[in-house]
């Protein structure tokens, strides 16, 4: 498969951006991606815990992601973090 990631400066923010083609994650997957613990509905396994640290680490610093998954794109996880982590920007949960 491919992967790529971008970078962008916007608004406050450096934007990354990582895509691949494979396997969408699933619904499941992107709502409980903030808890490494719980199985999935469909009785998949949890999480990763790197993952979920990762979005938490993203989360303490006012940052914000979005994670798009479909069938024939692949996954997109855009990652939007605040260049001043001084001011106390507003996050907006996205998951």
């Amino acid at each position: 498969g491919n992967l790529t990631v971008e970078t962008e400066d916007e608004d406050g923010y450096i934007v990354l951006k990582i895509k691949d083609d494979g396997k969408p994650m699933n619904a499941d997957f992107i709502a409980r991606a903030k808890d490494p613990f719980k199985k999935q509905t469909d009785g998949t396994e949890p999480v990763q815990l790197g993952f979920a640290v990762s979005l938490q680490m993203i989360d303490d610093i006012k940052g914000l992601v979005q994670i798009n998954a479909s069938e024939g794109t692949g996954n997109e996880v855009i990652v939007h973090l605040p260049k001043d982590t001084q001011n106390e920007k507003e996050a907006v949960d996205v998951l």
